[in-house]
């Protein structure tokens, strides 16, 4: 994209779903994994962070709205903001996959089989981790409790 000049305004992604199906699909794949959609793995990130977030606030023993401690607001900050970027995201999305390409724009992008195929590598990745993100976070923690341990 960046190859036909001009690529910073959001008109310049109009009809990038016609002229290159595989670059819009991850686009819109690596957007809603970056909103925290499940089952990517942005999703899986965030709820990690909220999870560690929420075990320090319950050890903070509030009992009213008064008393909770200030990472609950930091978890709820996190869920708006969330909730803000799904809607910027699908934005960019109903461009390029709705909006008529500008003029000039028509044909597909200069060709570069080394981009696509890591842009399909890493496609397969976010949505992958998200979906077996269980068992690598416990092979993870395993890994770590080995090197804790006394051989």
């Amino acid at each position: 994209m960046e190859s036909d000049g001009d690529a910073s305004r959001l008109s310049s992604l109009g009809g990038l779903a016609k002229r290159e199906p595989l670059l819009a699909f991850g686009m819109f794949i690596f957007m809603i994994s970056l909103a925290g959609v499940p089952p990517m793995a942005g999703f899986l990130s965030k709820l990690m962070v909220i999870m560690g977030i929420v075990n320090v606030g319950v050890g903070t023993g509030a009992e009213s709205l008064s008393d909770f401690h200030w990472v609950w607001w930091l978890a709820l900050l996190m869920v708006l903001n969330s909730a803000i970027s799904v809607f910027y995201y699908l934005r960019v999305a109903v461009v390029m996959f709705f909006d008529a390409p500008e003029e000039g724009r028509e044909g597909p992008l200069p060709s570069g089989w080394q981009v696509r195929t890591s842009i399909f590598a890493c496609v397969l990745v976010t949505i992958l981790v998200g979906i077996f993100g269980d068992s690598i976070l416990e092979m993870c923690r395993s890994a770590a409790e080995s090197l804790t341990t006394n051989w």
